[in-house]
């Protein structure tokens, strides 16, 4: 990684039926010292059931899921699988353009389901059945995740 590349999704979340929190990752530079990009110190079970809450909210009032969530400086991108009852979620800059922040959570999804699609559906609510998962999810590693 050169010092002209950007991450488009700084952060990441697999988040299962009713908030429970599956994996996060945070790419490893952002600078510590800017307070948008502290989201990644928050207990992941809370965010995670921040997540669900959304989800919950926008269908009891009669609107699809929740896509994006912006803030002043970044941008919470939300994509469901609803076969398996799934959200994916990805922070980035306001700057990275919503196609490209799906491309990629797409393609997350993709790695996520090649991989752990059997566990999912008869998942007993442990996440140590995905130990290993950063091995196969990691976006500090994934050129995809690099401009």
């Amino acid at each position: 990684m050169t010092k002209n590349q950007v991450a488009k999704i700084q952060e990441l979340w697999i988040i299962a039926r009713n908030g429970l929190h599956i994996f996060s990752q945070k790419v490893s530079n952002i600078d510590e010292n800017n307070l948008h990009d502290r989201i990644g110190e928050i207990d992941e079970d809370i965010f995670s059931g921040f997540v669900a809450a959304i989800n919950a909210f926008t269908f009891e009032i009669g609107l699809d899921k929740c896509r994006v969530l912006e803030t002043k400086s970044s941008k919470l991108a939300f994509s469901h699988f609803n076969a398996l009852n799934l959200t994916f979620v990805g922070r980035s800059t306001k700057n990275i353009d919503n196609s490209e922040i799906f491309d990629y959570l797409e393609s997350v999804k993709s790695k996520f389901l090649l991989n752990y699609q059997k566990i999912i559906i008869n998942w007993s609510g442990s996440v140590a059945e995905f130990k290993g998962i950063s091995k196969k999810i990691d976006i500090n590693k994934d050129k995809k995740n690099w401009k």
